[in-house]
């Protein structure tokens, strides 16, 4: 059983990943929700989750938010293939959301479609902490 469960994990591990997105992220043709169809103000950082937001990848998350240099005025975090959520990826998302308040950046959850990770975001207040206005159901 113990063995099963580290499987399991390895296993979300790699299905899941973080990307700070550029104009060259994505193919404009075939999706019309790719970065590339959109222009960004300055000033704005994108990120994209895509799979569980399990531990292993929340830290992944976490990581990837060190390299942002200068706090942007707005991190948007698109969550678009992010299907469920656990209490490690809230406490994150939590995290992410108290830092950027402390930084002046004004953050949104962009692209919640799983009715799962918004009733776990209910549940745990983030949707309040956050903000029902700055979490998204479209890019634009």
């Amino acid at each position: 059983m113990v063995l099963a469960v580290f499987l399991f994990m390895r296993e979300m591990i790699k299905f899941s990943d973080v990307s700070a997105l550029t104009k060259n992220v994505g193919d404009p043709e075939n999706d019309r929700e790719a970065i590339g169809n959109f222009t960004l103000p300055e000033h704005v950082e994108v990120f994209e989750i895509t799979g569980p937001l399990f531990f292993g990848a929340a830290y992944k998350f976490k990581d990837a938010m060190k390299f942002i240099e200068k706090p942007p005025k707005v991190l948007i975090i698109r969550m678009r293939q992010v299907p469920i959520i656990d209490a490690t990826g809230i406490n994150v998302l939590l995290e992410v959301y108290k830092e950027s308040k402390h930084r002046g950046t004004k953050l949104v959850l962009s692209e919640v479609h799983s009715e799962k990770v918004k009733e776990e975001m209910k549940k745990s207040r983030l949707l309040f902490a956050i903000g029902k206005g700055n979490v998204t159901e479209n890019f634009s």
